[in-house]
């Protein structure tokens, strides 16, 4: 098993072999204010893949405001890079708000699942609700001023330096914290979570509200593990002459995602490459074993075994073997 770790901005390209990833999505925590920040969403579960397709990790960015900022939800994108290309997102967690005399704001909301937890508030100041799977969550309304509303992927702000916290991003944004003046004081409510996303996963494992481990300022986080199927098993020469090796394989055990193997391609190469680009192709056969003809006497050769799936191709796996007289 491979397992490999992204941050927002990377891109990732699906290995020969490979067919199904699994897939977790960690939000980013809101930030703490004079209350704390909520706890960004969790997703797991699986995709169904094929070699060569991108996986494109983005983000959303939790609104920045006076106090407490919105986490940052985190995604994976397939087909394109806009918001509607989102297969699943991690909700970020609401900003918590303050009071800059007695601190009696409202926490951030925990960002995820598939409704966002609200903010929380105190009288005059309430906090923004929870991002759904359909729609933002409403902005805090304040006695004097109201926070925004979520949107589809951002957080709603908090109109200017009111002391409430800003929502969390996620495949709904939760609202911003409303805020009432006090003695001269702002109180401000805390940000509404963001919304999880699962539906376009294979299946689900997990979509949880405020069980990411990522904190304010580290940004969301994608894991990714998968598995290679080879292209073919147990390559061996099994006989040379002076211009030729007869190479043997075994047939790979194929993935539940492929019905049969079509042909293999036949790699071969005097220096033992790292990548498949490094071979050139000399034949292919439609079941296992190949007479490699026409060779130099007292030269190595190296070779791969490719398998093309039907419908997509495989990996290869290389040996080493010197073709002697």
């Amino acid at each position: 098993m491979v397992t490999e770790t992204f941050t927002a901005g990377e891109d990732f390209t699906v290995p020969d072999g490979v067919f199904s990833l699994a897939i977790e999505l960690e939000g980013e925590a809101g930030e703490d204010s004079s209350n704390p920040g909520g706890q960004g969403g969790r997703v797991t579960g699986d995709v169904e893949v094929r070699p060569g397709d991108t996986i494109f990790i983005r983000e959303s960015i939790g609104p920045t405001v006076d106090q407490g900022d919105g986490g940052n939800s985190i995604d994976i994108r397939r087909g394109g890079t806009t918001l509607s290309d989102r297969d699943a997102v991690a909700a970020g967690g609401g900003g918590g708000g303050s009071d800059s005399v007695d601190n009696t704001g409202g926490p951030g909301g925990d960002g995820g699942a598939d409704t966002g937890e609200d903010g929380g508030g105190v009288a005059g100041s309430p906090g923004g609700g929870g991002g759904t799977q359909s729609a933002g969550g409403a902005g805090g309304s304040g006695t004097d001023v109201n926070g925004e509303d979520g949107t589809f992927g951002d957080g709603g702000g908090v109109n200017g330096a009111t002391g409430a916290g800003a929502g969390g991003a996620g495949w709904y944004g939760g609202g911003g914290g409303g805020t009432s003046f006090v003695g001269g004081a702002n109180d401000g409510g805390g940000g509404g979570g963001g919304s999880n996303y699962d539906d376009g996963l294979r299946t689900t494992t997990a979509n949880e509200r405020g069980t990411s481990t990522r904190t304010h300022g580290e940004g969301g986080l994608v894991t990714i593990t998968y598995e290679q199927t080879p292209g073919a098993e147990n390559l061996q020469i099994t006989n040379t002459t002076a211009t030729s090796n007869t190479l043997a394989w075994d047939a790979p055990t194929l993935p539940p995602e492929v019905d049969s193997v079509d042909q293999y391609r036949i790699y071969r190469d005097t220096d033992p490459g790292t990548v498949r680009a490094d071979y050139t192709e000399v034949g292919t056969t439609p079941t296992p074993g190949f007479e490699d003809t026409g060779l130099d006497n007292g030269t190595e050769y190296h070779y791969r075994i490719g398998a093309d799936f039907v419908p997509e191709p495989v990996g290869t796996i290389t040996i080493t073997g010197f073709r002697g007289v």
